[in-house]
């Protein structure tokens, strides 16, 4: 494991602590929603020894990130990404997401495309146009809804949460356990509030906006994968030079479910 220093920025009064390790360009690595920066684990030490300076973001509401009361819509974690490349000096750099980190990392790719050299995305929610809410109030229940099982994580302990992970994902590095659980309990009751965040945006305008070459990894959907198989057919007519790979025996964390297979398909592409 390498070592990895933290430092922190504030954007409209809210304090964002980051991790950073390795020389060279900028990666900056959003992860999933409740997960944090550490979650990133052996991928973004990977990415570190591949020559990339990885800032790795505990987004607003995350790991030891602040959590306002108010500020969780997909424009502000956009001006969150930015702010923390222009903290760094970076004017333009590759950016990596999982989950909903991707769909992160997707709209700040559309909002600044001169900045953005390289997309990895990893399992975000591409979901059906029909699953989009039609209404505030359809998008709050969806989000209540969804959030059931992370209310339960927060009934248990760290140690609770570390065993029964090890059981259902026994693939994992151990320090992968450990980062999972500890960021289960520092994810805000806000994420999932009436002003959390957004709920299943529609990410085709994005896509169609994307300059920068872009990797879409996928988990089978059968372990987890969040992707159908009709959402990557409209993903690649969206953007047609888009790299499409599904990590056979991964689910939707197929950076820790398959990690070799994972990281072997990023190095392919970063040296494109």
């Amino acid at each position: 494991m390498r070592a990895w220093r933290t430092r922190e920025l504030t954007r409209d009064c809210a304090r964002l602590r980051y991790r950073l390790s390795g020389d060279g360009p900028a990666l900056i690595a959003l992860h999933g929603v409740s997960d944090n920066a550490a979650c990133w684990g052996r991928t973004a030490d990977a990415l570190a020894d591949n020559g990339f300076r990885v800032l790795a973001l505990d987004q607003r509401g995350h790991g030891e990130s602040d959590a306002p009361e108010h500020g969780y819509s997909q424009h502000e974690y956009v001006a969150d990404v930015l702010a923390l490349a222009d903290a760094e000096n970076a004017a333009t750099f590759a950016l990596m997401g999982h989950s909903f980190g991707g769909r992160n990392t997707l709209a700040t790719a559309a909002a600044a495309p001169q900045r953005v050299t390289k997309l990895i995305l990893l399992d975000p929610p591409l979901m059906p146009a029909a699953s989009i809410p039609c209404s505030v109030a359809e998008a709050d229940a969806g989000r209540f809804a969804y959030f059931d099982w992370l209310r339960e994580c927060q009934t248990q302990s760290a140690e609770q949460l570390f065993a029964l992970k090890r059981i259902s994902n026994p693939g994992w590095r151990e320090d992968e356990y450990t980062s999972w659980a500890a960021s289960k309990l520092q994810a805000t009751p806000r994420l999932w509030g009436s002003d959390g965040i957004a709920w299943r945006p529609d990410w085709r305008p994005h896509l169609r906006a994307v300059h920068a070459p872009a990797l879409l990894l996928r988990g089978e959907p059968e372990f987890g994968g969040l992707i159908p198989a009709a959402c990557v057919d409209e993903a690649l007519a969206l953007k047609p030079d888009l790299r499409v790979i599904t990590i056979a025996g991964a689910g939707h964390d197929l950076h820790r479910d398959h990690f070799v297979g994972t990281i072997a398909a990023i190095r392919a592409f970063i040296a494109l």
